[in-house]
């Protein structure tokens, strides 16, 4: 099924590279992160919804098309659940498997664009944030510096003022005090 799955994806323009065990496909994959893996859920050694968390684990950028024989729905179904981009059922038709490789990079293409997208919006976010921390302080600073030269101020006209200017005082403070200043 492997070879002629291979042989299928040839046909349609694309340059495959096959491994016989999971092992062996996680490996190609440290090598050269291919953009989409093909796998069937039965598999010598290790089954391919073991591999395919192993895949999701490593490599969650990658499509994985999952392949199942008749009467594996279930299976299919939680490979779906476990991040597979598509199923196709065995035998596989030419056509079924070429659409489900164009669904499955397109699908990955909108996934690899949101989350470059999410982290320029997050870059964005925290560079405003950070301005608008600088200009917070900045007038957090012109404003003590503004209630401080009033105090002084204040402290200078005392003798003449009296009383009034101890209240106006606490009034100042107890007003930077309720501004965090």
């Amino acid at each position: 099924v492997r070879q002629i799955v291979a042989e299928l994806l040839k046909d349609e323009g694309y340059e495959p590279t096959t491994a016989e065990t999971a092992d062996l496909a996680l490996t190609a994959m440290r090598k050269e992160r291919f953009p989409l893996v093909i796998t069937d859920i039965k598999m010598p050694g290790r089954d391919g919804l073991a591999f395919l968390k192993d895949l999701r684990a490593e490599f969650p950028e990658a499509a994985v098309i999952m392949m199942t024989g008749y009467g594996q729905v279930e299976s299919a179904v939680e490979a779906l659940k476990c991040g597979a981009s598509d199923y196709l059922t065995k035998p596989i038709r030419v056509n079924h498997l070429a659409a489900a490789v164009l669904r499955a990079l397109d699908r990955r293409r909108l996934v690899l664009e949101t989350t470059e997208y999410r982290a320029q919006l997050e870059g964005a976010v925290e560079e405003k944030t950070q301005a608008l921390e600088f200009a917070y302080q900045k007038i957090s600073e012109t404003y003590r510096i503004t209630l401080e030269s009033l105090v002084t101020a204040l402290d200078a006209r005392e003798a003449e003022t009296g009383s009034h200017s101890q209240r106006v005082v606490r009034f100042s403070l107890a007003i930077g005090d309720r501004m965090g200043i």
